[in-house]
């Protein structure tokens, strides 16, 4: 069910970057105790598996707490209509800008790349058939419940038995591929 990364062809390039760009980069990946190389790659990685992509099927960048506002600011029966249509619909189209098709894998890596870029924490595991995804988004009940109705319908699309547990900033989705 994870999908595997593929040992891949590299190459040597050299860049010219700005010096304080460089100090920056040293000290972020001193920070993550990873090398220069391997933080340019994650951050390379995470523009063209997910931000590129996200940017051209219409996502924005708005801070947290605006977004959590905005939510919130609706009854539950619009968070629920609006995770069954519009974010359902959103999500699906990035998943193909991304993948290139819907199956449960691409659905499920591309929600994950969605959670890292988000800066959510999460968890995913996997045991006796069953895929755990565990998210923090600090986002409130009403998000946990819009992230809810979406991933119920879009995953019944994708052949999967799906189970989800909501509290105010946790949302708990555990499927299982049918078949």
């Amino acid at each position: 069910m994870y999908e595997e990364k593929e040992a891949r062809e590299t190459n040597v390039l050299s860049l010219r970057l700005p010096s304080e760009r460089i100090e920056h980069l040293r000290k972020e990946a001193s920070s993550r105790k990873v090398s220069l190389n391997v933080l340019a790659n994650h951050i390379l990685d995470a523009y063209f598996d997910f931000a590129l992509p996200a940017k051209n099927v219409g996502f924005i960048y708005l801070p947290k707490k605006t977004v959590r506002a905005m939510v919130n600011a609706l009854g539950d029966e619009e968070v629920s209509k609006l995770g069954r249509g519009t974010a359902r619909a959103d999500f699906i189209d990035l998943v193909y800008m991304l993948k290139g098709k819907l199956t449960l894998q691409s659905y499920l890596n591309t929600f994950l790349a969605w959670a890292r870029d988000s800066n959510f924490s999460y968890r995913d595991d996997f045991d006796e058939g069953v895929r755990t995804i565990t998210i923090h988004h600090d986002m409130g009940k009403k998000w946990s419940l819009l992230l809810k109705e979406s991933l119920i319908l879009s995953l019944k699309d994708v052949v999967a038995k799906v189970a989800v547990d909501m509290r105010d900033d946790v949302l708990v989705l555990r499927v299982k591929e049918e078949g």
